[in-house]
């Protein structure tokens, strides 16, 4: 059923590239060259390479995400694709950038086998609210469905913060500070993909995952599109 109106969906509205607005894609391959895929797994935070992109032995101590697991780099492409599906609610970006997640997460096959939760980061419900929806929450959807694997929204941002971008780093974690609360049953060592849109200093992704340790997860991979 989903298929056929996929069919009758393209027939009335054909897709273009939402970069060059060439038809029958919504990314043609040219554009789609223009993507940089992170290909060496490293330290997401220091950069050191690893095996399958988890923290070092030196950041490990000062974080609480296992890993983290980029699709790509943040380049202008990247940050125009999740503008348009951030912003616009445009449905085809968010299933775009999630295979794409799921293509980087091929790589890996062991920490997938071994993982119990999808988990979105959340929004505010202020800011939910006034979007229409959680872009994460997309990502984290197809992610789920096309793994098999069982989806929670029990995490939950109690706290509204201010963006990001323009904060120091101990700014950054003085706002994220108590922003999560986990409202599910306890975790009991079971293993997590976080899925956003993107890390920059990934100081979002180690707050949650410090949440979700503190309700029993045993470990924390944060899955994003790009990678700042």
């Amino acid at each position: 059923m989903n298929d056929l109106l996929n069919l009758l969906t393209d027939a009335v509205f054909p897709p273009f590239c939402l970069n060059c607005a060439s038809p029958n894609s919504f990314l043609c391959e040219n554009c789609q060259e223009q993507l940089v895929p992170v290909k060496q797994p490293t330290c997401f935070f220091c950069h050191k390479l690893t095996s399958h992109f988890e923290s070092c032995s030196s950041c490990r101590s000062a974080s609480f995400l296992t890993g983290v697991i980029p699709a790509f780099y943040y380049n202008e492409l990247a940050k125009r694709l999740i503008a348009r599906f951030k912003y616009h609610d445009f449905a085809a970006v968010g299933s775009l950038m999630a295979d794409f997640m799921l293509q980087a997460l091929e790589r890996v096959p062991r920490i997938t086998s071994r993982i119990h939760q999808i988990v979105p980061v959340p929004l505010h419900f202020r800011r939910r609210s006034f979007r229409g929806y959680n872009q994460a929450e997309i990502l984290a959807r197809r992610i789920s469905r096309v793994l098999h694997k069982p989806f929670s929204l029990s995490l939950k941002r109690v706290k509204a913060t201010q963006a990001q971008a323009q904060l120091t780093r101990r700014e950054r974690q003085q706002n994220l500070s108590g922003a999560f609360r986990w409202q599910g049953e306890p975790l009991m060592g079971n293993n997590i993909f976080l899925i956003d849109d993107v890390a920059t200093s990934g100081e979002t992704l180690n707050e949650a995952a410090r949440e979700l340790r503190g309700a029993g997860a045993r470990e924390v991979w944060g899955i994003v599109f790009a990678k700042g």
